[in-house]
């Protein structure tokens, strides 16, 4: 499951309509609370990679292997959901404080 992670840029055109469409900065609260949210998808990710590899060197049966890492895999995307949920969450925010602003035409 693929977040979407945007990255926004100011605009420096010098055409001033380029200028009034470019997508407003972060506040200091939302990017604290998009780098927390990236942080811990990070850390989730790495535990989940070692894991998955220690499982793949385990010397128990194919069989056994494949159900550990079927195992695995539900535990990772049940823990990254919520991660996911409050990525959108956060975006909900923005898109809808970015609806509510008027638009410079």
């Amino acid at each position: 499951m693929l977040l979407n992670f945007a990255i926004f840029s100011p605009n420096t055109s010098s055409d001033p309509q380029m200028t009034r469409q470019s997508p407003p900065l972060y506040g200091a609260e939302r990017l604290s609370d998009m780098q927390s949210i990236l942080a811990a998808l990070a850390d989730l990710e790495t535990a989940y990679e070692i894991e998955r590899e220690q499982i793949e060197h385990w010397s128990g049966s194919e069989a056994m292997k494949q159900q550990l890492l079927a195992d695995l895999e539900d535990r990772h995307q049940a823990r990254r959901e919520s991660f996911q949920e409050q990525w959108e969450k956060l975006n909900g925010r923005l898109n809808a404080a970015r609806s509510l602003r008027p638009v410079l035409a």
